[in-house]
């Protein structure tokens, strides 16, 4: 009978429809009088549900055919429901939950148990709407209450599928504090969906779609046969028909599929990246409704973290993209009016700007921590525990990488929001987040000034073997090459001149970690990989150091053809003053030819390593370089004379440092 009203309630509510019922009374007086009242009770539920909505004339029509003890309490009860039928904004939800705790335990005690259903939905629906005060205390209210209804010997099968769907929802938010929520919101959908005629296609692609985010959310926690089961239900869901005929829900059902690909460990990252953009484009161009805002803004957001992680085309031009993208979405989504989103398009950005690659890259990393911190303002840990912890993680990461202020300071407050991520990113509930941040948190003890260096290498190097204990070769590829190499940097910073062993280790696994990487589109993470590998070359002593010195070149040669000057210039100059300093130490071939090769390399550095970029550098490089001219054979005594003012400025850096 809902469903009748529904769909068909204008239709209804008109003079002839009554008239014609009034007709089939008088006509079926003759069948009895059981006849006659059936459709005179529908006459004042067509009536009811026009004045005071179809969910409290349903309830009010259920009631009705129940006994009641005192015509003083159904009057009451009459009420209470007519004022729950005037409560339909969000605003109003306090008081719709305290009217049906209350009329709830006053019902009669033989009132159909599809009556008591009725009122025990809303009251599960206003909790699961309920976003006050703490969210876990609403979720269980809203799952006591659906859990009841089930319960109850009910015949409604569509009411039962609309109950089994909303545990499902409640289950699914709940699975972000607890993941043994997980479980029971699959059993949930998957009984609704069995409670869903098959002609029903909205319903069942919406609980299609519902089933991949479960899968989804569960395969983020380090399960990537979950993200694939995700991937085929939302591709299911999503045809052709669905898309023609419900382009909303096509448009959800992409975002989501776009999730996934971004989430996706199978297969390259960097197709998985493309398909996930297509997804998010596809979705805004379904939502060009102007009531759409809100979906448009969040098919932004997504899309600013796609091009955040985009492996083709150049890298700033698609960091450029995702700014774009997050600021569009923030032109929607404002702090007064969507506080929960607004902060997590903050985290989007602020995340771009901590990626920046230009000369803008030091005022770039001061943004991204502005963005986080106002993003924690709004996601404070005792309520929001999961994205709290995540937003730490990307502000250490911003402060390891800052330029402003005291570095020591900087790396501690690296170290010490790293730590305090992992006391939500636990491994036995969130394991791949807990092994990214044992990775990232590693490279804060190599860089770490406060501290024994020997100690803070160690603790190191124990951080990244734990993360290889989730990110193996097998399950993530990609995260275990980047691990790899910064086992490979921990062992060379530990490696003390002739200790081989070390640089062995160091060179073992940035060659593990190139050998993946190189399989890939080349990008800047394969140039820092080549660039550390040269490095650890460089360093080897031993009887092979010539041949050692070689590889170095090799290496820094190819750091040079994958790093851009345009997009990474600061990176681009640290490789060509490595490369300078290798030709120094060459062995093999003419003196004079490498001394210039090595001065050719200094000198592009020193164009970009300016002194007001950073005089500690700039010193350092205008030094090598004035030592390379000196050591020429055919030098001049003015180039001798220019070298040695040089090394003089230099050392007035050097002194005052």
């Amino acid at each position: 009978m809902r469903k009748i009203l529904t769909r068909n309630l204008d239709a209804l509510l008109t003079r002839e429809v009554d008239q014609q019922l009034a007709f089939f009374a008088q006509q079926g007086a003759s069948r009895g009088p059981t006849f006659s009242k059936m459709i005179d009770d529908r006459r004042r539920l067509l009536r009811r549900s026009g004045e005071v909505g179809i969910e409290p004339a349903m309830t009010e029509w259920k009631m009705s055919a129940a006994p009641t003890k005192a015509a003083a309490s159904h009057d009451e009860l009459g009420a209470i429901l007519r004022r729950l039928g005037e409560l339909s904004d969000l605003r109003d939800i306090p008081e719709r939950i305290e009217l049906l705790q209350k009329v709830l335990p006053a019902l009669p005690r033989g009132i159909q148990p599809a009556a008591r259903a009725t009122l025990l939905f809303a009251l599960g629906s206003s909790h699961l709407d309920d976003y006050r005060g703490d969210r876990d205390i609403s979720l269980r209210a809203a799952i006591e209450a659906f859990e009841a209804i089930l319960g109850l010997p009910l015949d409604d099968v569509a009411q039962h599928g609309d109950t089994q769907e909303k545990l499902g929802v409640a289950y699914l938010e709940r699975s972000a504090r607890d993941s043994t929520a997980f479980e029971p919101a699959l059993d949930h959908f998957r009984a609704a969906l069995g409670a869903i005629q098959q002609d029903d296609i909205e319903r069942r692609t919406r609980l299609q779609g519902q089933i991949g985010a479960v899968f989804l959310a569960r395969g983020e926690l380090g399960r990537p046969d979950d993200v694939e089961a995700a991937i085929a239900a939302f591709e299911t869901a999503a045809t052709a028909p669905v898309q023609s005929c419900f382009p909303s829900l096509w448009r959800d059902i992409q975002n989501e599929l776009g999730l996934a690909y971004l989430a996706r460990a199978r297969g390259e990252r960097a197709d998985n990246v493309e398909r996930a953009i297509v997804c998010f484009s596809g979705s805004l161009e379904a939502s060009t409704d102007p009531q759409m805002l809100s979906a448009r803004a969040e098919t932004y957001h997504n899309l600013g973290i796609a091009y955040r992680h985009r492996l083709h085309d150049e890298r700033l031009a698609n960091l450029k993209r995702a700014v774009v993208c997050f600021e569009r979405a923030l032109g929607i989504r404002t702090r007064g009016q969507h506080p929960l989103e607004w902060a997590m398009t903050q985290q989007g950005l602020g995340s771009v700007y901590a990626e920046w690659v230009d000369d803008d890259r030091a005022a770039s990393v001061e943004r991204a921590i502005e963005c986080f911190k106002g993003a924690l303002e709004v996601f404070p840990r005792h309520q929001y525990p999961v994205q709290w912890a995540t937003i730490q993680h990307e502000l250490a990461s911003a402060y390891s990488s800052r330029m402003f202020g005291d570095p020591a300071a900087n790396m501690e407050q690296a170290l010490q929001r790293y730590e305090d991520a992992l006391t939500i990113r636990t491994r036995s509930e969130r394991p791949l987040e807990w092994a990214a941040t044992h990775n990232n948190l590693a490279t804060v003890y190599v860089e770490r000034i406060d501290g024994d260096r020997s100690a803070n290498l160690d603790r190191a190097l124990v951080l990244l073997h734990y993360a290889l204990e989730v990110f193996t070769k097998d399950d993530y590829p990609f995260q275990w090459a980047t691990v790899q190499a910064n086992l490979g940097v921990a062992y060379g910073a530990g490696a003390l001149g002739s200790d081989r062993g070390r640089w062995e280790e160091a060179i073992s696994c940035l060659e593990s970690a190139r050998q993946y990487l190189g399989q890939r589109p080349a990008d800047d993470q394969l140039a820092r990989v080549e660039h550390n590998l040269a490095a650890a070359y460089q360093a080897r002593t031993g009887r092979d150091a010539a041949q050692s010195v070689e590889q170095a070149i090799e290496r820094y040669r190819a750091a040079e053809r994958l790093h851009d000057r345009v997009r990474r210039p600061f990176e681009w100059a640290t490789t060509q003053h490595s490369l300078g300093t290798a030709y120094l130490e060459r062995r093999k071939g003419d003196r004079n030819d490498n001394l210039r090769q090595a001065i050719e390399c200094f000198e592009k550095a020193a164009e970009v390593r300016l002194r007001e970029r950073g005089a500690f550098n700039w010193a350092v490089t205008q030094s090598m370089l004035a030592t390379a001219r000196v050591l020429r054979a055919d030098v001049s005594d003015d180039e001798r004379q220019r070298a040695i003012q040089g090394l003089e400025q230099t050392f007035e850096v050097f002194t005052s440092a």
